[in-house]
């Protein structure tokens, strides 16, 4: 497993993310390293067993799909305001992603734990012996976590200055110039994206642009329909 390191934090723009992972080979081993002490003594920015944040507090979009699993394999929930501490911004496409995802966001956490009451960082520090362990069995365990997922759900919404650029990426150069001509210079305030996974639905990949629209006073939706670029 290759874990992604190539990220940029976007300090100018506000986003929000969830992601809430049904599985229980990954449960089963986060929980015996969470028991052993690998993650310090202080709480983490995620939830393990449980939810990061209390379900109530969720208020954002796609909350009906956050509070369904009971309890979590794992749980991430980020609203960093626009304060450049962004960490859950890259938004999966297939189940084979999520564990690498959830392995980057505990490599991330590292040294920071979040109080959702107060909303503020303090220091915490895992253990390394321990938590080198647990990334070996996560990774030599790969295929049966893989296996084993019965629900994910992944939200990211994500506004201000970044929507162009989020835009671009998604389209490709050529076809965000395209769509900016068409739509003569319309801008869209929000970018929504999910990814969504059950055993009965499968996994379902939504990407959408939203604005508002003054003359109808309505909120006006384009589903993004992303070209493949291999």
């Amino acid at each position: 497993m290759k874990i992604r390191s190539d990220f940029v934090t976007n300090s100018s723009s506000t986003a929000t993310t969830e992601l809430v992972v049904e599985n229980p080979v990954l449960l089963e081993i986060l929980e015996r390293y969470k028991k052993l002490g690998a993650f310090g003594e202080e709480g983490t920015t995620f939830g393990i067993g449980e939810y990061a944040t209390p379900p109530s507090d969720i208020y954002y979009f796609g909350r009906h799909e956050m509070t369904e699993i009971p309890k979590p394999a794992f749980s991430f929930r980020e609203d960093p305001g626009g304060d450049g501490w962004d960490v859950g911004h890259w938004v999966p496409e297939s189940l084979s992603e999520i564990l690498e995802l959830i392995i980057y966001i505990m490599d991330q956490s590292k040294n920071y734990r979040c109080s959702s009451y107060e909303n503020y960082y303090e220091f915490n520090h895992y253990d390394s012996e321990l938590y080198s362990q647990m990334i070996e069995e996560l990774k030599q365990q790969e295929d049966r976590i893989n296996m084993a997922y019965t629900k994910v759900n992944h939200l990211r919404t994500d506004d201000d200055e970044s929507v162009d650029g989020i835009l671009e990426d998604l389209l490709g150069e050529e076809l965000y110039e395209k769509l900016y001509e068409e739509l003569d210079d319309v801008q869209y305030d929000e970018v929504r994206q999910a990814f969504n996974y059950s055993q009965e639905a499968g996994v379902k990949v939504c990407r959408e642009a939203v604005r508002y629209d003054e003359d109808s006073g309505e909120y006006v939706k384009w589903e993004i329909d992303v070209p493949n670029k291999e």
